[in-house]
């Protein structure tokens, strides 16, 4: 393996330990790569490279918008069970056991998710190493991002949990608002618009 996919592994491990223990620290390479990482940077790509560059950023912003509305439908899909359920407290018991499942689901999603982007990122780099750089750099920018995203969805399902009572009477405005303000945020990470959902 190279040198370029090997910084990019060890990259996705430290993302993948955040998104897995529910922490948002940034990567910081290791000796080996700490001179691969500093020379990355966007200036100076040709056409070309700039295109493949801003293809992994739309693929990271798509995944993030894709992530972000699964967990929003399996959030309301549960909130419309419990108001079929009448909202007795059995029907809240199982509600809130449904919302930590959620919470590990929303990380082992994030886990897959980032497996696919670097995937994707390692392939791209190896066939365009003049990319390489600039592609390390974008998946530094990328993974902060998506870290911030599985905080935000994660930090909702806690609210949700912690504060049933308060939540359960405006579940679906708060759904809604929510998860409208994380598609707007997404939709910014690197100014491509994203499709409507």
């Amino acid at each position: 393996m190279s040198d370029f996919a090997d910084c990019l592994n060890e990259m996705r491990n430290h993302y993948k330990t955040n998104a897995a223990e529910g922490r948002s620290t940034h990567y910081v390479p290791s000796e080996r790569f700490a001179k691969k990482f500093q020379a990355s940077n966007l200036v100076g790509l040709s056409a070309d490279d700039q295109q493949i560059v801003e293809g992994l950023q739309k693929l990271g912003q798509d995944t993030g918008q894709e992530d972000a509305d699964y967990n929003q439908q399996a959030i309301a899909a549960r909130t419309e069970e419990l108001k079929g359920a009448g909202n007795t407290p059995a029907a809240q018991k199982t509600f809130k056991e449904q919302m930590e499942e959620q919470k590990k689901r929303a990380k082992d999603n994030a886990a897959q998710n980032i497996d696919k982007i670097y995937d994707e990122a390692i392939r791209i780099g190896e066939e365009n190493p003049s990319a390489q750089g600039a592609i390390v750099s974008t998946m530094d920018v990328l993974s902060n991002l998506w870290d911030s995203l599985v905080t935000k969805i994660v930090d909702f399902v806690k609210d949700i949990v912690n504060k049933f009572v308060e939540w359960v009477k405006n579940a679906w405005e708060s759904i809604t608002s929510t998860f409208n303000a994380i598609g707007s945020w997404i939709s910014g990470w690197f100014g491509f618009r994203l499709a409507p959902a």
